[in-house]
Formats: C-alpha cells, sequence, structure tokens
C-alpha cells in the first residue's frame, strides 16, 4: 500500500475505512483510478481520504509526507491540487456556477507538474443546480489527466445524473446493533424486524405493512426503518463484501437505497404519510422484480 494511505494520522481518522485506503492504492498501482468519485461520509473523513490519494499521486515516494510535494498538499497548495469550496456567509454556503467554470476550465489544461490534477468539492450537496447541470458535461467527457472527488454526507441530494457518472464510496460508520437501536424505546416489541419484513412479496400483504408503519410516531418511524436498513445489511452483506453476483451486488444496493431515501426524507421533515406510502411502494416493486 502507498505509504499516503498508512501514516498514522490518516489511520486514526479513518479507521472505519481502511478497506477503500487499500482499493484506492491498488487502483493507482494498476493506474486504474476512476476520473471521478463521490465519498458519501462526513465531510471531514472524506476528505482525509481525498487527501491521502493526493499526497500518494503528487509524491514521487507515494505520500511520504515529509517532501515539499507532501507539504505543499497537506497546506492545499500544490499547483495541481484543487479545493472547491462554497461561498458565502451562510451556514451551508453555496458552491455557485463560477466555481464550477473555473473548475471546468482548469479541467481542460494540463497539469503543471504531476501526471493529474485533483479537484475536491467539499460539501458537493451545496452546489446550486445550475453549478451541477454545468458539471455533468465534464464528467460525461472526462480528462484523462483529472480526478474530481465531490464529498458529501447527504448523497440523497447530489443529483441522480451526478451519482450515475462518478464511483461512489460509502464511507459510513458501521450500523449499530438492533439491539442498541432499541435500548431506549419503551416499547420494543413495538417494531418489526427484518424477518417480518422480507415475508412482505405481494399487494395485499403490502397492506399488514403500510398499517404497522402508520400507526408509528414520526420518531418512531425513523427507528423501524433504521431497524429495517440494520436487519437489510446483515442479510445481504455477503453480496456487497463478497461480491458473489453482480446481480445480487445491484439487487442489495438498491435495498440499501431505499432505506437511506426514506430516512433522509424523515430528516429533512417530510410529512411521514408520504414517506412511509413511498417506501412501501418503492419495497413491494422491488421484492417483484424477477
Amino acid at each position: 500500500m502507498y505509504p499516503a494511505f498508512q501514516r498514522p494520522e490518516q489511520r486514526a481518522r479513518l479507521s472505519a475505512q481502511e478497506h477503500y485506503s487499500q482499493f484506492l492504492s491498488q487502483r493507482l498501482e494498476k493506474d486504474q483510478l476512476a476520473h471521478a468519485y463521490l465519498f458519501k461520509a462526513p465531510v471531514e473523513d472524506g476528505y482525509a481520504l481525498a487527501q491521502a490519494l493526493s499526497l500518494a499521486v503528487f509524491c514521487e515516494q507515494g505520500g511520504c509526507g515529509q517532501c515539499i510535494e507532501c507539504q505543499h498538499v497537506l497546506q492545499e497548495q500544490h499547483p495541481d491540487l484543487h479545493v472547491i469550496r462554497g461561498e458565502g456567509e451562510s451556514r451551508h454556503p453555496l458552491i455557485k456556477l463560477k466555481q464550477v467554470h473555473q473548475l471546468i476550465a482548469q479541467v481542460a489544461l494540463p497539469p503543471v507538474q504531476s501526471s493529474h490534477q485533483i479537484f475536491i468539492l467539499m460539501h458537493a450537496e451545496n452546489m446550486q443546480k445550475e453549478s451541477s447541470n454545468a458539471l455533468l458535461k465534464t464528467l460525461e467527457e472526462p480528462s484523462s489527466n483529472s480526478i474530481i472527488i465531490l464529498l458529501t454526507p447527504f448523497l440523497e441530494r447530489i443529483l441522480p445524473t451526478i451519482r450515475s457518472r462518478t464511483q461512489i464510496l460509502s464511507l459510513a460508520t458501521p450500523l449499530p446493533r438492533s439491539e442498541d437501536l432499541l435500548a431506549d424505546s419503551e416499547d420494543p416489541e413495538k417494531f418489526w424486524r427484518w424477518k417480518q419484513l422480507e415475508a412482505i412479496r405481494s399487494a395485499p400483504q403490502i397492506d399488514s405493512l403500510t398499517q404497522h408503519l402508520e400507526g408509528l410516531t414520526p420518531a418512531e418511524l425513523g427507528l423501524q426503518f433504521e431497524l429495517f436498513q440494520r436487519g437489510c445489511w446483515e442479510r445481504i452483506r455477503p453480496f456487497i463484501v463478497e461480491k458473489t453476483s453482480h446481480t445480487g451486488l445491484r439487487r442489495a444496493q438498491a435495498y440499501l437505497k431505499i432505506f437511506e431515501e426514506s430516512l433522509g426524507q424523515l430528516r429533512a421533515n417530510a410529512h411521514p404519510k408520504l414517506v412511509l406510502e413511498t417506501f412501501a411502494h418503492k419495497y413491494l416493486a422491488l421484492r417483484q422484480q424477477v
């Protein structure tokens, strides 16, 4: 593994994502890095991994942390490293169209002193719609010597067209155990477990699921989705980790996406009834796929 991915401070910040360090290190060694990545994680964690990749790319020793190249990366002064942050005084400063236009213009130029240019977009969920649409063409027709990395903890806020043109690495911390989720609940038996949800396969059965979800408070509904997510992960983990079946992997990711979207909608204060109805519809459609 490249030294940049083994530096103690990087490992401390990325202990839950060490396999992604190994993954990127292997891709770099084989000259198989993607042109665009989307790191779903707390931005500080995603930035640490993006910084480690930058060190490995720009340093002749693979990220020693001591040379002038590494020092320039750590200080964000390397001429081929471009970190884009939102502008403005608001709590969530926007990445504006002019910033994306500057990125696009820079992508068209050759690197100054390295084999690649690296662009890191902090809090990519704060891109204006016009900014996202402008970035699309660059993602569709990538430069061979540029790597664009989008950082966000909110995957659902990134345009689907952007997501489809990037390689997504989810750096989320491991899901808590079901027992831990239910520790503070006054009535643990009130909630369904994964086996009950997995038994739902037809339209008539979906009514019982809807009735169950409608009987929960908004807070309980969020907990129920988290329990489903935990149970789903335990059930389909082999497809995610071992990748024994491409079809199974796609279906596994589709299930996880349903729970992620539902939880995201609840956290955005969407109407609970609309959230549960949308969830039930999407879940049944996925279960009925051959």
